[in-house]
């Protein structure tokens, strides 16, 4: 046995590394560090402590993040033979047997949580049932959003949901905007889920987030939509008119990508196609990778 293995396992430097690697995994900077930095100290903590249950669940995590899914494995392996908590266990071999595109036993393992109020529980439950299952996967996303409510969550419950629950989601979407207040993607999920069922209670909804974001042209151009499909025309147009004209002023004070696409949205509602797809190109002449900007473009195309 050499000396520098005699220094690194004395108590005292086992237990400094130990709050070394453990400030390294708690530091606010984590998340920007890279992912190797990531592993490295999670290693160094499983190393000076094989039986950390905790840490090897995390290595686990980052090895499926980074693709290295039997590393991912053996850590699972190893988690469990030292008494890994249950749920969490279970969360992360879910989310491995995901990556191995293994849904069904994703949602084998995930089966006894269906009750779970842990919201990353509830969106692998609906990952794994996404395509297989759309009850159970709605189920899980209204489950998510309702145990950690956020603005991707609502926005993938109303992707999910529309179809096979509409009451539940719009329910869902409701409780979750009591809880986050007027999110504008939010409201917007909530009205575009209303328009085909109750146009009534869409406009209603419209008219208060018009209220509310008075300078924003997407909230006029959806109530515009609401009115055309509730049948009234030039309440439509107006709401479009408006929302153009507010649109080219916010570009004209400031220009910006998004300030100058949401001109072409509104040229396009009112049916200027050639004027709107001129804008896009200049969006994406500046931002390619713009994805709302290419989608408007395959929209224009279509025309």
């Amino acid at each position: 046995m050499d000396l520098p293995f005699l220094v690194l396992h004395t108590p005292d430097v086992r237990i400094g590394l130990l709050l070394c690697a453990a400030a390294l995994l708690a530091s606010p900077a984590t998340a920007h560090e890279s992912a190797s930095a990531r592993l490295d100290a999670l290693s160094l903590a499983i190393s000076l402590s094989p039986d950390d249950a905790r840490a090897l669940l995390q290595r686990a995590d980052e090895h499926r993040r980074l693709g290295l899914l039997d590393e991912a494995h053996a850590d699972l392996v190893a988690a469990s033979a030292h008494g890994a908590e249950p749920a969490d266990w279970a969360l992360q071999s879910a989310l491995l047997a995901l990556s191995r595109g293994t849904p069904a036993v994703a949602a084998d393992l995930l089966a006894p949580y269906a009750t779970s109020t842990s919201a990353p529980l509830q969106d692998a439950r609906a990952e794994a049932a996404t395509g297989r299952a759309p009850l159970i996967a709605c189920d899980a996303r209204l489950a998510a959003l309702d145990a950690s409510p956020d603005t991707a969550r609502a926005l993938a419950a109303a992707e999910t949901c529309a179809e096979p629950a509409p009451d539940r989601l719009q329910h869902g979407l409701a409780r979750a905007e009591q809880r986050l207040g007027l999110v504008p993607q939010v409201r917007q999920a909530r009205i575009r889920a209303l328009i085909p069922r109750d146009s009534s209670e869409a406009l209603s909804l419209a008219d208060d987030f018009v209220r509310h974001a008075p300078g924003d042209p997407a909230a006029l151009l959806l109530r515009g939509s609401v009115h055309e499909s509730a049948g009234f025309p030039e309440p439509a147009r107006a709401d479009r008119i408006a929302a153009l004209s507010l649109a080219e002023s916010r570009l004209a004070c400031k220009g910006s990508p998004l300030r100058r696409l949401a001109v072409a949205e509104a040229l396009l509602s009112l049916g200027r196609g050639d004027e709107a797809r001129e804008h896009v190109t200049l969006v994406l002449a500046d931002v390619p990778g713009l994805a709302a900007a290419r989608a408007l473009l395959v929209s224009l195309e279509g025309r």
